[in-house]
């Protein structure tokens, strides 16, 4: 029984521990891609909408670890962000921001989509020994 327990909790730290280094190696580095957004065509209000997005997944995945210890209505909050993406919050502003029309946004979009998604499970308790 000892060895399971060990086995389920480091299965989660792994799963943090890949949100803390989502953030440290994608997430987190600049700059932010304005041109990207110019090249997108994205009005003053669907750019503050998507920085806003990003910013709060990547602050999430920031914590890595510490999400195992957060309180209740910080995880509410935080299950609350990332309950949806992006594309579903947004589908107009999510159909501009294209591969070939703004690249390196994109890929933000992509990384961020999969820090959000680990993020959502993790509180849904879909990684192993999550909430």
């Amino acid at each position: 029984m000892g060895y399971w327990s060990i086995v389920v909790k480091n299965e989660a730290m792994d799963a943090l521990d890949q949100l803390r280094e989502m953030y440290e190696t994608k997430l987190r580095k600049g700059p932010f891609p304005r041109a990207d957004c110019h090249a997108a065509k994205l009005t003053d209000r669907e750019h503050g909408s998507l920085t806003m997005f990003l910013a709060y997944v990547a602050g999430i995945a920031s914590h890595g670890r510490k999400l195992a210890s957060i309180k209740e209505d910080r995880k509410t909050e935080f299950k609350e962000v990332v309950a949806q993406s992006f594309e579903q919050r947004w589908p107009d502003t999510h159909a501009k921001i294209t591969p070939e029309g703004s690249p390196t946004l994109f890929r933000l979009m992509l990384d961020t989509e999969e820090a959000r998604s680990l993020i959502a499970r993790y509180f849904a308790g879909e990684v192993a020994g999550s909430m």
